[in-house]
């Protein structure tokens, strides 16, 4: 018993000293991982996001029967809408978590509204929104969309935002697209 306790003894003492100068270099190692495996998640993040806007636009190019680019339009053209109903701070959370809403909005028709929102008071919340349905009146025909899809592209958006887990900024989406 005598020899069990002093070569248990004479074990740890031998394997303590190794483990106590590796467990720095341990320490640093678990580091690097760390953040390896950090810069690895925000290189996946990007992928993911860029995977994610295309998904989004095969779904709804698909289901509606436009072209990626007509439909990049469309969506462009209801995030500029919803823009001008929106405060900065809100429209930035969905632009913020909607991939590629800049490249989507850049896509969409340029419409001057500002002849008709001035018309009609600047200030009026009816008056934003009846500039921004007669702009996506404007953008859909202009593409080529028919009106009958406003509704369903507009809910395939909000739709994909919340199954994604962004339900606030779709409910903010839906919130600048109220008029329609």
């Amino acid at each position: 018993m005598k020899k069990n306790i002093m070569l248990t003894s004479a074990l740890l003492i031998a394997l303590s000293t190794p483990v106590m100068s590796q467990s720095f270099d341990l320490n640093k190692s678990l580091s690097k991982a760390k953040d390896a495996v950090k810069s690895n998640t925000q290189s996946v993040d990007g992928l993911t996001s860029q995977l994610s806007a295309t998904n989004l636009l095969s779904m709804a190019s698909n289901t509606l029967g436009l072209s990626p680019e007509t439909t990049e339009a469309g969506i462009g053209a209801l995030l500029n809408a919803a823009k001008s109903n929106l405060s900065k701070d809100n429209f930035s959370m969905i632009s913020g978590v909607l991939p590629d809403s800049d490249k989507f909005m850049s896509a969409a028709p340029k419409m001057d509204t500002s002849a008709l929102t001035s018309m009609l008071g600047k200030s009026d919340d009816k008056a934003k929104a009846t500039a921004s349905l007669g702009y996506i009146d404007s953008a859909f025909k202009q593409l080529g969309i028919p009106k009958e899809t406003i509704m369903p592209l507009t809910n395939m958006l909000t739709g994909y935002m919340e199954q994604n887990g962004y339900g606030q900024a779709a409910g903010l989406l839906k919130q600048g697209l109220s008029f329609l």
